[in-house]
């Protein structure tokens, strides 16, 4: 049931994205939505049901993304499963730490998005970059907290 409703979430939060967080913008960058519930499911679910949640929304995140198509659907699973093996070593069920983490993990996210943009020939400046990825990860971790304490992953 549980995992239904992060379904579900993948698509509303999606579609929020794609045309009502683009108006609410500080300075231009938006919070990641589909990173942010990726990181709570894999909080939330087990990690393959994580995996699964990161991959369904990394193909929805590549239908409308500049990336090159693939890298959110290669690198979100990758993100959910890191995310779901690091909780069981560290338990993550405190919002706050989670959403630190998922700060952190979107920053290395955006850098690794921005070498995959620069190997792939697109002129691309470092600091831009560094400046929206250090941005992006603190909005989404700020977007994290709220959503945990919302979702409420059930507790270990």
């Amino acid at each position: 049931m549980r995992f239904l409703v992060f379904i579900l979430l993948i698509a509303g939060l999606g579609l929020a994205q794609v045309s009502l967080a683009s108006r609410v913008g500080f300075f231009g960058v938006i919070p990641d939505y589909f990173t942010a519930l990726t990181v709570i499911s894999a909080v939330s679910l087990n990690p393959w049901q994580a995996a699964f949640s990161g991959l369904l929304a990394g193909i929805f995140k590549d239908s409308f993304d500049v990336l090159p198509f693939g890298m959110n659907t290669f690198l979100l699973p990758l993100l959910a499963f890191s995310f779901s093996k690091l909780n069981r070593k560290l338990s993550l069920e405190n919002s706050l730490l989670c959403a630190i983490l998922g700060g952190i993990g979107v920053f290395v996210y955006t850098l690794c998005a921005g070498f995959v943009l620069v190997y792939s020939g697109k002129p691309v400046p470092s600091g831009a970059l560094a400046g929206a990825g250090l941005l992006s990860a603190l909005l989404t971790g700020l977007v994290i907290y709220p959503m945990s304490r919302f979702i409420k992953p059930p507790s270990l």
